[in-house]
């Protein structure tokens, strides 16, 4: 029984672990190829937040 738990509680664990990568991980891709894309001069051509829902407007 003990057994069970142990590995319903890892399988549980990796579930979170996985996620919180994601969700560190997905936010820094986005950030990375817009920072290759940008050029110093130039206007930026997308807006990061310009589609936002939240209330947050770039500035």
């Amino acid at each position: 029984m003990i057994r069970l738990i142990s590995i319903v509680y890892a399988a549980f664990a990796l579930l979170v672990m996985i996620y919180l990568w994601r969700s560190l991980m997905n936010p820094l891709q986005k950030l990375a190829s817009f920072i290759r894309a940008y050029e110093p001069g130039r206007v930026i051509p997308n807006t990061p937040g310009e589609g936002r829902k939240d209330g947050a407007h770039a500035a």
